[in-house]
């Protein structure tokens, strides 16, 4: 017994001596960084006790080394006090930081990324006495750092498109079609990404799928901050994950797409945001109707431009007012499986246009229930002025004089040589121009102009995506472009996000839609008070960025050959409370702008891209390389998928009067491009495409894109070699027939990944065939039926489900339009799901419509009864257009 005592003594000991490290006057005490992460600013995490009676005046030293390369880096803080007691270091205490030395080899890596390459670490910091150096006391700790690339998407690509009619000369027009009739298969929809890479063997990886409904005019990414998850599946395995029988069908609208990837359950890489759109949305007529005012106002018809006091102008009223809206709601006994979204919500989409003084202004507002603390906002105001509707009322009345003056020159467009049209193009804009009014002339030269909530759009590299409620202005008189814009970015919610604003800004000579050069600038910045952070959140933490960048475009050959090019840098501040940095080959004017930390990095990215377009013979040939360095980040572009060297090439050829049309691509891209990840990973992808659409037969689309991912790992443990092949085969015909309008369709969709001595990707495949039938009937009779079938193989199991549904509808004196339907699907020894559903249209021509649509849905899984709902489930909008 007195043994074991002994053991147990130098055992605690052992223990309290790997914990406090106490050499000396001063005990330090470590915080570990986040999981399978470090970045130089978490070496200074540090808590002192200055055991003694009396203030040391001490310095820091942190040194990192790697089991297998040995040191890494090395670095010291500015001297400071210490109290007797013990003192939690800040930055103030310890600022500036003094990188002293680096590993040359992993230089850039430490400059760059502001971390350490892939590999198991010894982080060990001493206090020294600043009068001797003297070591007073070290602690020092293990860890793992992982360095893997985003996840990235493969299908649905950006803007896909799923509907039941893939004709386009198939789609009704009655005022009264009932639009949440989008009766899709859950089998139909399946989501592919490529896995993060490199991984080690025993390193457990797992996705999240996130899918958010988008709202008015909210881009991709906004909406994945902002709007709860209508569907979510977490500790996902395969990188193909088929849309599921339990879940809430898609209805019409667009959708945006993102996945999580976890290494042993930590978050470890985000993809970018995508989007698909689910059937055909009603086309919001406010352009068209800021365009007729517009026309009215400034009398487009008659045969010269009045001056802004003419006769006709004064007649007109100042101010005329259109509106279109949305009011949509939902009500539930039950939330969708796999939701965020409550059983009971609704939003309200509302677009007036005003034209004031003869000026198209948009006025869109959104309203949701769904608006919450805990997400950024889903409401947004904002007053824009219409450019796009100014561009077509101006290129209208170009065109109408380019008549004129064919006419009067009695010349025929079709025989006149290149430089003939250039001309006769010239003459008519410089003469529209010059009698255009000086208020039309002032405001045809802003590309953009919003207040409220915008959505700047610069550049790929730039600012993209981001909302911004403040102000947006992009002005472009001749050759001068000036745009600024900001204000604030996102709103402060405790322990997620800090307050967050966003300035920027271009200067430049050049049309933006024609040859030109700019420069960009961008300033983002957190406010660190504007938040209560738990203590123990290391991830979240007050960033800034500052950005600078040059874009240009150059047209030759009357357009057919266009050159553009751009190049960025940027530093990123990733802990805006680290201390400084002091280096002496950061110039002081430098410092003074952008105020440098331990945890700044900066790094650069650049496009070049060329397109060739000739229309006669409808060819169009586009090449292009981007380099993205591993330690570029813009937050005007978040997610911007980076560590890239990359090139694309795509060419589109259409023949038979564009009756063929084919289009062929290549991308290949590899990353590591400094050295930071334990192996390189290259990436190839093909894609073909070609549709075919003549009169009177089936049209066909056909559409392979097969992806090959490998590595150049030596270590079999540790290599990747992985295949994605995604096949899809449209086909469908339009006929009339025994007075009566048939409309046939048949897809065929395929998604697969196979490896070859992989550790992170498993063999799937999943088969999607789905056959849809609508047959119009002279009277106001329409019946519709479809049949899907899916097969899914995973490792471990096979999935194949059967699914139909069938609806009738009927149109009464075009004022209300009836719909019945039954739906099933049953996926074998797993679920089923029945579906009994009604609605109904109603309204007064195109002013207002009425939609109401209730559906009873039974779901049933023999696994795992406590899966199983008994759901009512109704939705309805009001459509308004005045």
């Amino acid at each position: 017994m007195r043994k074991l005592k002994y053991i147990l003594l130098i055992i605690i000991a052992l223990i309290a001596q790997n914990i406090f490290s106490q050499s000396g006057k001063i005990v330090i005490i470590l915080k570990q960084p986040p999981p399978l992460a470090f970045k130089l600013e978490n070496m200074w995490n540090v808590t002192l006790q200055n055991t003694g009676t009396t203030s040391i005046r001490v310095y820091l030293r942190g040194i990192a080394t790697e089991t297998s390369e040995g040191f890494i880096a090395e670095a010291t803080t500015a001297a400071f006090n210490l109290p007797p007691g013990v003192k939690v270091v800040t930055a103030a205490d310890i600022k500036p930081i003094k990188i002293e030395r680096t590993n040359p080899k992993y230089e850039d890596v430490v400059k760059i990324v502001g971390t350490v390459p892939s590999g198991s670490y010894e982080i060990c910091v001493t206090a020294h006495d600043a009068a001797d150096n003297s070591e007073l006391g070290s602690e020092c700790y293990l860890t793992d750092v992982l360095n893997i690339s985003q996840v990235e998407l493969l299908s649905p690509e950006g803007g896909m498109k799923y509907t039941s009619h893939y004709d386009e000369t198939a789609k009704t027009t009655s005022l009264r079609d009932i639009t949440m009739d989008e009766s899709q298969t859950a089998s139909a929809i399946s989501f592919n990404w490529l896995p993060p890479t490199p991984l080690s063997p025993g390193q457990r990886l797992s996705y999240k799928l996130k899918i958010v409904q988008v709202y008015g005019r909210q881009s991709s990414y906004d909406a994945m901050q902002s709007n709860p998850l209508y569907y979510s599946a977490a500790s996902l395995v395969s990188t193909i994950y088929q849309y599921p029988v339990a879940a809430r069908s898609l209805s019409t609208g667009t959708y945006a797409w993102q996945v999580e990837a976890y290494v042993n359950g930590v978050l470890m890489s985000t993809s970018e945001v995508w989007d698909f759109q689910i059937g055909e949305e009603p086309v919001s007529l406010s352009k068209s109707k800021n365009l007729a005012m517009m026309k009215k106002y400034w009398a487009l018809n008659d045969s010269y431009f009045p001056s802004t006091g003419s006769e006709n102008q004064t007649k007109n009223k100042p101010f005329k007012f259109a509106f279109d809206s949305k009011l949509y709601g939902e009500q539930s006994n039950r939330s969708g499986t796999g939701s965020d979204k409550k059983p009971q919500y609704g939003y309200w989409e509302i677009n007036p246009s005003l034209s004031a003084y003869g000026l198209p202004l948009s006025i869109p507002i959104l309203l949701s229930t769904e608006n919450s603390e805990s997400r950024q906002n889903i409401n947004m105001f904002g007053l824009n002025l219409d450019a796009s509707v100014v561009k077509d009322f101006i290129m209208e009345r170009i065109e109408k004089e380019k008549d004129k003056i064919l006419e009067k020159t009695k010349k025929e467009i079709s025989k006149m040589t290149d430089k003939q049209k250039d001309k006769l193009e010239k003459d008519a804009g410089n003469s529209v121009m010059s009698k255009l009014p000086g208020l039309l002339k002032i405001v045809s030269a802003f590309r953009s102009l919003g207040f409220g909530t915008t959505y700047p759009d610069y550049t790929p590299l730039t600012v993209r995506g981001v909302p911004l409620s403040g102000v947006s202005v992009e002005f472009n008189p001749g050759l001068l472009y000036i745009a600024v814009g900001g204000f604030k970015n996102q709103k402060p919610i405790d322990n997620i996000a800090f307050r967050r604003d966003i300035y920027t800004g271009r200067l430049g000579i050049g049309q933006k839609d024609a040859s030109h050069f700019y420069l960009t600038g961008m300033y983002a910045n957190d406010k660190e008070s504007s938040i209560t952070l738990d203590s123990n959140n290391q991830t979240l933490t007050p960033k800034a960025n500052y950005l600078f960048g040059m874009e240009g475009k150059l047209e030759l050959f009357r357009k057919k050959l266009t050159l553009e090019g751009e190049i960025s840098g940027a530093m990123l501040t990733r802990d805006t409370r680290a201390p400084d940095l002091e280096s002496n080959a950061i110039p002081q004017f430098v410092k003074n702008m952008v105020h440098p930390k331990i945890s700044s990095s900066v790094d650069y990215s650049y496009t070049l891209k060329g397109v060739f377009n000739n229309e006669k013979s409808a060819t169009k040939f586009t090449a292009g390389l981007r380099m993205l360095g591993p330690g570029y980040v813009s937050l005007g572009v978040p997610n911007l998928s980076t560590d890239k060297l990359e090139f694309t090439s795509k060419i589109e050829q259409k023949l038979a009067e564009k009756k063929i049309s084919l289009t062929g691509s290549f991308l290949w891209y590899k990353d590591n491009l400094i050295d930071w990840k334990r192996n390189t990973t290259s990436v190839t992808r093909f894609s073909l495409t070609a549709n075919f659409r003549f009169k009177n037969i089936p049209f066909v689309s056909l559409t392979y894109a097969p992806t090959f991912m490998k590595n150049d790992a030596t270590d079999l443990n540790q290599k990747l070699d992985n295949s994605f092949h995604v096949l899809s085969i449209f086909t469908g015909h339009n006929f009339t027939k025994w007075d009566a309008n048939f409309n046939s369709s048949l897809s065929y969709f395929m998604n697969s990944s196979s490896n070859l001595d992989s550790i992170i990707t498993q063999n799937v495949s999943v088969h999607n065939l789905v056959f849809s039938q609508s047959v119009s009937f002279k009277i106001p009779l329409s019946i519709s039926g479809s049949v899907g079938l899916s097969f899914a193989r995973y490792p471990e199991m096979f999935s194949r489900i059967v699914s139909a549904d069938f609806n009738a509808s009927y149109l009464l004196f075009d004022v209300m339009n009836y719909m019945m339907g039954v739906s099933t699907a049953y996926e074998k020894d797993l679920n089923k799901k029945n579906t009994l559903y009604i609605g109904t249209s109603i309204g007064y021509e195109r002013y207002i419509n009425l939609e109401i649509r209730a559906e009873k849905n039974l779901y049933h899984q023999w696994n795992d009864p406590t899966g199983n709902y008994d759901e009512f489930l109704m939705k309805g909008i009001i459509t308004a257009n005045f």
